[in-house]
């Protein structure tokens, strides 16, 4: 909530300001933003002109920005603030291809944590020969930038249309399956991580 509020509105040539007590910014169903403006005035022109006006409002909202006319936003739409229940009706639209990968964006995160969980087991184990725990540690941190890297990638061609959004994200969650098979299996062999280098021998 900002408080003690001047703004100024441009309206084609013409300069308009408002004042108000307090206002808040609210989102829209579009995702659009709005401040809404409580307990001022709006001063329409200039003064001493012809059509100079004071009004006062109670409420008065002012549209900080649309989406309907941002090419940043797929669709037109800002997918980031609609509900999950507005993403449900956008499914069987013409911006089901958005929807869809919005809704796999929210859901990945949530189910790749317990994968997550699972292949930080092994790579706890700490290796006497191999650095200790901050090898492992260096590898899981390193396979987080890898993943969350890919998933943007991913939404963003999936977005664009250029990758189909079934399966989408969600081989995301494979590759993390896969990985952690893998680091589970080197260890139950007491093997370090990555293997030896081509050339380098095994100590």
């Amino acid at each position: 909530r900002f408080r003690e509020i001047f703004l100024s509105i441009a309206q084609g040539d013409q300069l308009n300001l408002a004042t108000a007590t307090y206002g808040e910014i609210k989102p829209r169903q579009d995702g659009a933003l709005t401040l809404v403006l409580v307990d001022g005035q709006r001063y329409l022109g200039r003064p001493g002109q012809n059509g100079f006006k004071v009004l006062s409002f109670a409420r008065y909202r002012v549209l900080l920005g649309s989406p309907v006319t941002s090419a940043a936003q797929p669709g037109g739409i800002n997918w980031g603030s609609v509900s999950l229940s507005q993403l449900g009706r956008y499914l069987h639209g013409t911006e089901m291809r958005f929807a869809v990968t919005e809704l796999e964006w929210r859901l990945l995160w949530p189910l790749a944590l317990p994968l997550l969980a699972l292949l930080a087991v092994p790579l706890a184990y700490s290796e006497p020969r191999g650095g200790g725990r901050a090898a492992g540690m260096l590898v899981g941190i390193l396979f987080l930038l890898a993943i969350n890297n890919i998933v943007i990638y991913l939404k963003e061609h999936m977005m664009s249309g250029k990758m189909s959004v079934f399966p989408g994200l969600f081989w995301v969650l494979l590759l993390i399956l896969v990985v952690a098979a893998y680091t589970f299996f080197r260890r139950s062999r007491d093997l370090p991580i990555l293997p030896a280098w081509p050339g380098r021998r095994a100590s």
